[in-house]
């Protein structure tokens, strides 16, 4: 008769999964996942400035997803907005967060793309 062995040894949990930098700036307006492009990593990339709080700065976040024009959409335009129009997601002209406070611009983001803004705003 065949003798089973027992461990008891502890495995240890998988190493967590490594961070991926973000390769461009365009994020999915449904799910507010940034586009990856697997094998970017660049080791040597700059650090992020971070706020008092340990998040990213908020005018850094309110700059990475406001048109500022040179993307072939009206400077000031919120990204997400757009992408949303031009999948027909919605029809309203984008919102524009010229003009805006910063503070203005930030709840625009939070009322309307939450999951993108804090995605955004703890992506270091």
């Amino acid at each position: 008769m065949a003798e089973v062995q027992v461990s008891t040894q502890q495995l240890e949990p998988p190493p967590a999964p490594q961070e991926q930098t973000q390769a461009n700036n365009a994020i999915n307006p449904q799910n507010g996942v940034a586009s990856q492009d697997p094998g970017s990593e660049d080791e040597d990339e700059d650090e992020v400035p971070l706020g008092p709080d340990g998040l990213r700065l908020v005018s850094d976040c309110l700059a990475e997803l406001t048109s500022d024009g040179s993307d072939g959409v009206e400077e000031g335009i919120c990204l997400l907005c757009s992408a949303r129009v031009k999948l027909g997601i919605i029809t309203e002209t984008p919102t524009s967060l010229s003009g805006l406070s910063e503070d203005e611009a930030v709840q625009h983001f939070l009322e309307q793309h939450k999951v993108p803004w804090e995605k955004v705003r703890h992506d270091i």
